[in-house]
């Protein structure tokens, strides 16, 4: 009976070094294989011994040949082939540390230096002014001689103060002296446009006779020497005034003649037609600002009676 009890706890114990093991729970002793033998050596003699003192004090008479004899038999060889198994098979663990190497970065940093360099330039704007002086000499029937002295300025730097953002409008009265060119023209018109010349009154409204045909083609003929003045004095209008100038330059043709290429002016020193044949009321209307002005007076004084400037100014 007490065999059957010593079977019962070697059972148990095998269970639970088996759920040891399962759990790896078990102890196992690295590095010392050759103890870990003869210390499983000695456990399994101990066991023989005590089985053999519990059978020598309490035989038990058993068969030998019984079943249950030999069962119990197998189960001991059993318990102790696989716990001699389960602790020769102990594994020894070696850990091995393999260092790990960080690659070194290197990290160029390139400093960029700007230099900004500051020019200053200075621009001087010299005016030079050229003042011309005509002299007039007029003679008395007394015998006296009296001169008269104009002084006008031809050259000078580009006006932009407010009087001059401009072309100033200008009523100017003239006198004109027909050439032997008017006569030729008059004559070239008449029988280009026969039916104009003989309609005219009934076109216009008034009579005009060669006379005064030759008066309006002579006031043509000024209106073009007027505006070859201005073009040499170019210089003396504002750089808006000079733009408005070339806007204006326009060819154009008198109202009280035929459309002809030969008779046309530019609408720059325009050709009024207020005068209906009266001497008196011959004039032009020209665009331009104070220093043209003496200008033309000074260069064409003989046919420059007076000049007024005009109230009327473009809305803008």
């Amino acid at each position: 009976m007490l065999k059957k009890y010593n079977v019962l706890a070697i059972f148990i114990i095998f269970v639970y070094l088996l759920s040891c093991v399962n759990s790896r729970k078990c102890i196992v002793v690295s590095h010392d294989n050759k103890n870990s033998k003869s210390n499983l050596d000695s456990i399994i003699n101990n066991e023989n011994n005590e089985n053999s003192e519990i059978e020598g004090v309490n035989p038990l008479n058993i068969d030998s040949n019984s079943d249950s004899d030999i069962d119990s038999d197998i189960e001991i060889n059993t318990v102790i082939v696989t716990e001699k198994d389960e602790v020769t098979g102990t594994i020894d663990l070696t850990t091995v540390l393999t260092p790990i190497t960080t690659p070194a970065t290197t990290t160029t940093t390139t400093t960029t230096t700007t230099t900004t360099t500051t020019t200053t330039t200075t621009t001087t704007t010299t005016t030079t002014t050229t003042t011309t002086t005509t002299t007039t000499t007029t003679t008395t029937p007394a015998g006296t001689t009296s001169s008269t002295e104009v002084s006008l300025p031809t050259s000078m730097s580009p006006i932009d103060d407010e009087r001059n953002e401009h072309l100033i409008p200008y009523f100017v009265f003239v006198k004109v002296n027909p050439t032997e060119k008017n006569k030729e023209t008059l004559k070239y018109l008449k029988e280009k446009y026969p039916s104009y010349f003989e309609n005219f009154k009934d076109r216009v409204g008034f009579a005009c006779n060669d006379e005064c045909f030759l008066d309006k083609l002579a006031t043509i003929d000024l209106s073009n020497e007027v505006k070859a003045v201005i073009d040499k004095n170019l210089n003396l209008l504002s750089d808006n005034q000079l733009e408005e100038f070339k806007e204006t330059d326009v060819p154009t043709n008198y109202i009280f003649l035929p459309e002809d290429e030969k008779i046309t002016y530019s609408s720059i020193v325009g050709v009024n037609g207020l005068d209906r044949g009266d001497k008196d009321w011959y004039s032009l209307y020209i665009f331009a600002n104070d220093l043209v002005m003496k200008a033309v007076k000074n260069e064409l004084s003989n046919n420059i009676l007076e000049y007024y400037e005009d109230g009327w100014q473009d809305e803008e």
